[in-house]
């Protein structure tokens, strides 16, 4: 009985069904380049009179609340664009191999390169017979720019934006050209690239902010109709300090006012030790040098040093609220008045003795999270110190202060703290209730601090007052 031999492609394998891991990671990239269509659809002008649509739905979540304060939802369904793709030199020789020429009519087409721009080249197709150019283009439009007759080419431009993005610079965007086999820009063309795009940053920042502030004014026009358009805002905020790295060693660091109704920045301000500029020149002139001093006064002037801070990274909140208080009024018209404070007080006390609005005292409310979160560490830490003079604290075993334990104690102190808002006796009171509720038992109820009533949130006074047998329960 013989062999009957079959190709691979006679009964091919069924495809398999995609891995969860690889269906998530496909999810991921299409959410990332939505939202990346978004954003580009937000900065678009829209139109005075868009046409009737259905009413959307109402924000849930916080960030879609604060998007939908200050901006319009764009109805464009359209997909994003990808303008760009890379083309090996051979490949186009052989789309014009069937062309014919426009004067001699034969098949003697070429491509020529000429004015190279960066990565931008003017394609010619030039005739091998009669010598003529039959046509002619750059590989790139340019950046429509009204302030120049010659403006950059947006591939350019693009690269150097993409390469920014991923958090690399000139370095990198060499070493990707040198594996890839592209010609690269000078680098005195990525810094105008640098400068063109810190112009426009500069330019979205301010209609970003100008858009937010208008959105938190009229928000509290809402709540306070008596408010005029044009009155100097007295507000309630929160100072938020970011840092590019962890502990107080970073060099970069972000502050930002958050107005506390709306939950918008109103105006941040970038923090920085170094400057990458000033770093390289001090190497190439010499720090100590009379050209780096000049080389630097005039990199100063010109608002070019990226340098605007010097101390310690864990005093850059302080110092960068400052400047946003300073400067409250002529930027946003707005006067922060109270300030919603993380427990942190020296940041409040410095702004408190600078005097920055005279006449008016700041007032400092605490924020409900951090008060919990601060209880909720020092039981963790409590939990440590214990255990290293061989108490047990924590554990397993029962009336062990677990992780879980020290959540639920943390929950309930800030729900003792909102529902007796602003009784400081009724809150302390709470708290202790919460306290002698999870250490209660059956041998020892105590429950005497706990509400009273039907409507309890103790299960052991509402079974009482409803006549019923309370369950059996052990400690928390």
């Amino acid at each position: 009985m013989g062999l009957r031999r079959y190709s691979h492609n006679s009964h091919p394998k069924p495809k398999a069904r995609p891995s969860k891991r690889s269906r998530a990671g496909k999810a991921n990239s299409q959410k990332r380049w939505e939202e990346k269509k978004t954003a580009e659809a937000s900065t678009q002008t829209q139109d005075p009179a868009p046409p009737q649509t259905a009413p959307a739905p109402t924000p849930t979540s916080a960030s879609a609340k604060k998007i939908a304060r200050f901006l319009k939802v764009s109805s464009n369904n359209e997909k994003l664009a990808f303008n760009y793709l890379i083309i090996h030199r051979d490949t186009l020789v052989k789309l014009t191999q069937s062309v014919l020429c426009d004067i001699c009519n034969l098949q003697k087409i070429v491509v020529r390169y000429e004015e190279s721009h960066g990565f931008c080249k003017k394609i010619l197709l030039v005739c091998e017979n009669c010598y003529e150019t039959n046509s002619e283009v750059y590989s790139s439009p340019r950046v429509s720019a009204m302030d120049s007759s010659r403006p950059p080419f947006e591939i350019n431009r693009v690269l150097v934006e993409a390469f920014l993005s991923i958090g690399s610079g000139y370095a990198a965007m060499e070493r990707f050209c040198m594996e890839v086999g592209l010609e690269i820009m000078a680098p005195k063309s990525w810094e105008n690239h640098l400068q063109g795009l810190l112009s426009k940053s500069a330019d979205f920042k301010k209609e970003v902010l100008d858009r937010s502030r208008q959105a938190v004014r009229e928000a509290h026009m809402e709540e306070d109709p008596t408010i005029q358009n044009d009155d100097v805002l007295d507000i309630c905020i929160s100072i938020d300090g970011s840092w590019q790295m962890r502990g107080h060693a970073s060099s970069n660091g972000l502050v930002a006012a958050v107005d506390v109704l709306t939950g918008l920045v109103l105006d941040f301000e970038i923090m920085s030790k170094y400057c990458h500029m000033c770093q390289m020149q001090s190497s190439n002139l010499g720090e100590d040098s009379p050209e780096f001093s000049d080389w630097q006064n005039n990199h100063i002037d010109t608002g070019e040093c990226q340098k605007n801070f010097e101390g310690s990274s864990g005093s850059m909140e302080m110092t960068g609220a400052e400047r946003l208080f300073k400067r409250s009024i002529e930027e946003c018209n707005m006067r922060y008045v109270t300030m919603l404070s993380d427990g942190d007080a020296k940041t409040f006390q410095h702004l408190q003795s600078l005097n920055v609005y005279p006449g008016i005292q700041l007032e400092k409310e605490e924020c409900v999270n951090h008060v919990a979160k601060r209880m909720g560490t020092g039981l963790r830490e409590k939990v440590k110190q214990c255990k290293a003079q061989k108490i047990t604290l924590g554990g397993r075993g029962e009336g062990a202060l677990t992780d879980n334990k020290i959540d639920k104690l943390t929950s309930y102190y800030r729900k003792a703290i909102i529902n007796n808002i602003p009784n400081v006796k009724a809150m302390q009171n709470a708290v202790f209730a919460t306290l002698e509720h999870c250490s209660s038992t059956d041998q020892k109820p105590k429950h005497s601090k706990c509400p009273k009533g039907e409507d309890s949130w103790c299960f052991y006074n509402k079974a009482k007052a409803t006549k019923e047998h309370p369950k059996s329960h052990t400690e928390m």
